[in-house]
């Protein structure tokens, strides 16, 4: 699952990749995410990545989650700095 699941949002990252670098003024002006880079991620799964299966996540493996984040961190550092805290305690829910 490994692979095929990196690459699908790796190419997820990179259909972004044009709205996010066009937001990154903003981001910068008002300090926070744009509203529509944060909508976008989330319809697309992003911010799903860790959460478990039986809660509706993807539940990939770690080393995808990194390469999304990086992936996204490349194109703006903001942005992907969101991405891994919108995810981080996602996982924790499996533990519930």
């Amino acid at each position: 699952m490994g692979t095929d699941a990196a690459a699908r949002y790796l190419d997820i990252v990179e259909s972004l990749a044009p709205m996010v670098r066009a937001a990154v003024a903003e981001n910068e002006r008002t300090r926070r995410l744009s509203p529509a880079v944060a909508t976008a991620m989330a319809e697309t799964g992003l911010f799903r990545l860790s959460t478990p299966r039986v809660f509706g996540g993807e539940e990939v493996e770690p080393l995808v989650l990194y390469q999304v984040v990086e992936a996204l961190s490349r194109i703006d550092g903001a942005t992907g700095w969101c991405l891994g805290i919108g995810v981080g305690l996602n996982s924790v829910a499996g533990l519930l």
